[in-house]
């Protein structure tokens, strides 16, 4: 099956399944990001969105690169490839930067209105401890989520190796009673802690009204709380 021939993402049976395993069932290892982009263009951004491009395709077009050649690109009719682009080669660049760094997809993304999802002036903060951060302001976002949120933050948990260790690909499901998965899995785990171990579930509780259940202080052992 060549590539012309292949199933595209939006057209998969299957609609809870995993794009990397999407990917690996579909495609092999000679594929080039831009390739892929022009290809299947759904694909590439939710490889994209969800952190698992470099899985999927590492080091893309790296040998053009090692012998200091620069490889056309090729991106379809889909303009938005252009803006994955940008997220995932020079996110944080401010316009002025990306006109002298890469003046060709500048213009494209000029010409397809999508320069203000540029921005003009850079922007700093310091998150400090960025896994505390995300826990404080966005626990119960999936990476998709948080990358449409704050995509500073999701690059900077990339670079320091905590975005798949500890940001979640879906939302995890705590069914209609929070409080009793929490009894089940997490009994007698205080406050403080629960909001450490699983942000989300502790987000979920409070917005339950049920964090009163959940003590302020480590319980005896067996001491389950009660179900509301």
């Amino acid at each position: 099956m060549n590539l012309e021939d292949k199933i595209k993402w939006s057209k998969r049976e299957n609609k809870d399944m995993n794009p990397l395993d999407f990917f690996r069932e579909h495609y092999d290892s000679s594929i080039t990001r831009s390739r892929l982009a022009r290809k299947d263009g759904g694909l590439y951004r939710i490889l994209s969105n969800r952190g698992l491009l470099e899985q999927a395709i590492p080091h893309a077009d790296q040998n053009a690169v090692e012998r200091g050649k620069k490889k056309k690109r090729h991106f379809g009719d889909d303009p938005l490839v252009y803006l994955f682009y940008y997220q995932q080669h020079y996110a944080g660049l401010t316009r002025g930067q990306l006109k002298k760094k890469d003046q060709s997809l500048y213009c494209r993304l000029r010409r397809d209105g999508l320069l203000s999802h540029i921005p003009i002036m850079q922007e700093h903060r310091d998150f400090g401890d960025p896994l505390a951060y995300y826990q404080e302001h966005y626990a119960d976002l999936t990476r998709g989520q948080l990358w449409e949120k704050d995509q500073n933050l999701y690059h900077r948990l990339r670079n320091d190796g905590l975005l798949l260790e500890q940001i979640p690909v879906k939302k995890k499901n705590f069914g209609k009673d929070a409080l009793a998965y929490y009894n089940e899995h997490y009994p007698g785990v205080t406050r403080g802690q629960l909001q450490k171990q699983e942000p989300s579930l502790y987000k979920r509780l409070w917005n339950d009204g049920l964090l009163e259940h959940i003590p302020l202080k480590k319980n005896t052992p067996g001491n389950v709380i009660p179900q509301k």
